[in-house]
């Protein structure tokens, strides 16, 4: 099945790039938000998500937050307030209620966005922070404080303090009280960029259905075939067990 090349604007009136992939019939609805850094075509390498439950019959949209791949905006200016805009435009964009499947910030948002969100039936997060101040095991706020920005370990990830502020005032662990959907919460144990503890933090203050699975050997990126297979199994039977 191939995905029909789509456009929305966000809220700043920039356009945003996407992929929807739409089965002959269907019921539901997955949005898939990826992390700060990645580009939505990173669901496409095998096996892709996507086509997968395209396949098994959900209707899939992955798109890039401004500032990345061919959508419109400066990266540079990415916050969480940004994201849970950009994400909110692609709910928008489609006529249904839907689920949200968010990797690390894009879990973030997805958090945010269902804690208040009526459209949202079902959410699903993977190695989501909701403190970015010790993000990729420093203290990166007093870095940003000191230089005005942030560097990662990759080249790209130059952050402003912006960031680290913005996503201070959500309070997200307040937010993941507010969750009233079935939520499944991913985290791989030995992810060095957000500690697992953040995972199993949301997991006691969540105050829906939930599930807490620790993938063994995984890191941030869940970047190995067993950890594809295993998550592919566990959207899907999360998936097939709370949407009706």
């Amino acid at each position: 099945m191939k995905p029909k090349k789509i456009w929305f604007k966000n809220s700043k009136g920039q356009r945003l790039a996407g992929k929807l992939w739409t089965p002959k019939k269907y019921k539901h609805t997955l949005v898939f938000a990826a992390g700060i850094g990645w580009l939505s075509a990173e669901w496409e390498t095998a096996p892709s998500w996507p086509k997968g439950f395209a396949k098994k019959g959900y209707r899939v949209l992955t798109f890039d937050f401004r500032g990345r791949g061919e959508s419109e905006g400066d990266f540079l200016e990415t916050t969480l307030t940004t994201n849970i805009a950009d994400l909110t435009s692609a709910i928008n964009f489609l006529d249904s209620d839907v689920t949200l499947i968010g990797a690390s910030f894009g879990g973030t948002a997805s958090i945010c966005i269902a804690a208040k969100n009526k459209r949202v039936k079902c959410l699903i997060t993977m190695a989501a922070p909701h403190n970015l101040d010790v993000w990729l095991g420093g203290n990166r706020l007093a870095e940003a404080k000191k230089n005005g920005y942030s560097v990662g370990m990759e080249p790209w990830q130059k952050y402003s303090l912006a960031l680290f502020v913005d996503a201070r005032k959500y309070e997200v662990l307040e937010k993941a009280k507010m969750i009233k959907v079935p939520w499944l919460i991913i985290h791989g144990n030995k992810d060095k960029s957000i500690p697992v503890q953040q995972a199993r933090d949301f997991y006691g203050e969540a105050r829906c259905i939930k599930e807490l699975q620790i993938i063994k050997d995984a890191g941030h990126n869940f970047n190995t075939d067993e950890a594809d297979e295993i998550l592919f199994l566990l959207l899907r039977g999360w998936l097939e067990k709370y949407l009706k």
